[in-house]
């Protein structure tokens, strides 16, 4: 007796993997738009208080006041949600049919497409704090470290960062398919304590210098692209760790 034939990854398939992860409009765009409106609401407001507890009518350029908030903080929202999509969207893509493969490579398009999409929703919000003169008060939300560049290097930054979210948010979603809760728990762990091992290994190699001068040589830009690099294998754990993961329910 054979064994079935192995099916290929199906355009046709991938694609319908794509239109369940952007199914639900508001998942994916409506909700992390209110986010960071309501992050950008809530820092103008602490900016105002800020500002008017020490009687000066704004901050930043030469006022030595530094009015800052956490730009980056879609990043993480987006991690999380990418956890969420993977494991809703695994047994409905193969309740129609896709294999895992189709949704592996359909779910990677379809993190890549947001990734660029909130790559430039973010730079247009940084481009209009500019225009606004750090929206009326001279705060840095869009535009803090490490947005603080031109607007291309910025989204080049938000476009790996955010590459690098999805691409944890999918494998942990695997993780979470497979082995659960604790297997979730157990994969962050993993990946802190080997990062951690990486710096400690390399602070005690004496190679912060060497570090430092290929960071500062990369560049912003640069050295964000570097985060490709653990998105690839990030992807590739996610790839093998649904090849035995159940669906839910």
């Amino acid at each position: 007796m054979t064994a079935p034939a192995r099916r290929s990854a199906s355009p046709r398939r991938i694609l319908s993997v794509l239109r369940l992860h952007l199914a639900h409009p508001g998942t994916v765009l409506g909700w992390p738009l209110l986010v960071l409106l309501a992050v950008l609401a809530g820092n103008l407001v602490i900016w105002w208080l800020v500002l008017r507890g020490i009687g000066a009518e704004r901050g930043g350029g030469d006022s030595g006041i530094l009015l800052v908030g956490p730009g980056m903080l879609i990043v993480v929202f987006l991690f999380i949600g990418s956890i969420q999509a993977t494991t809703a969207t695994f047994g409905l893509a193969l309740s129609y049919g896709a294999t895992r493969r189709d949704h592996v490579l359909g779910s990677a398009l379809a993190f890549a497409a947001l990734s660029v999409l909130w790559a430039a929703i973010v730079v247009v919000l940084g481009v209009l704090e500019e225009a606004t003169g750090g929206w009326g008060l001279g705060g840095a939300l869009f535009l803090a470290s490490p947005l603080d560049g031109p607007w291309h290097e910025r989204f080049v930054v938000l476009l790996c960062s955010l590459l690098a979210a999805f691409a944890l948010g999918g494998a942990a979603g695997a993780v979470f398919l497979r082995w659960r809760e604790r297997g979730v728990t157990a994969f962050l762990l993993a990946l802190g304590a080997a990062a951690l091992a990486v710096v400690v290994v390399v602070a005690l190699a004496g190679g912060r210098p060497v570090v430092a001068d290929v960071l500062e040589s990369a560049g912003t830009a640069g050295a964000a692209a570097l985060l490709l690099v653990p998105a690839a294998l990030l992807t590739v754990v996610g790839s093998l760790v649904l090849r035995r993961a159940t669906p839910r329910g």
